[in-house]
């Protein structure tokens, strides 16, 4: 008997030691089972689910589809906005007007005037062959 109980003085805290790790692994194993079952069961509601998300996806194209109608209206709708004076503009936009490119004309008018005053008498009387003279002096 004593064997025994010296036997089992050296090997009860080994299998304590042992007993403890099989106690926390089933625990751990408990948990991951409840784990797994959770994931199933959310597996599950999310198969049953499908027709949902289906009807979600249908409106979710619906909506880009009138989404992008109503873009192609509101183009439309400013292309005949500005179609109205398209004319204009475009006519308007190939005439560039810039007064600092202008030569000066000034010496020009005052030659000019200076021919007619030449050319026309101060009686202000001119017959058709006068004016068909001053024409030609001119050009």
């Amino acid at each position: 008997m004593e064997n025994n109980e010296e036997h089992i003085r050296k090997v009860l805290p080994s299998i304590s030691i042992k007993r403890n790790d099989v106690l926390q692994v089933q625990n751990g194993l408990q948990g991951h089972f409840y784990d797994m079952e959770y994931g199933v069961q959310a597996l599950k509601s999310i198969e049953k689910s499908e027709s949902t998300f289906h009807n979600i996806q249908e409106m979710i194209k619906a909506s880009i589809f009138i989404k992008q109608q109503l873009k192609y209206e509101e183009k439309k709708k400013i292309k005949t906005e500005n179609g109205k004076n398209s004319v204009y503009k475009r006519f308007s936009a190939h005439l560039t007007f810039d007064p600092l490119e202008l030569p000066d004309l000034n010496g020009v008018v005052r030659e000019t005037s200076g021919r007619m005053d030449l050319v026309v008498p101060c009686g202000g009387q001119l017959n058709l062959g006068e004016l068909q003279r001053s024409h030609t002096t001119l050009h």
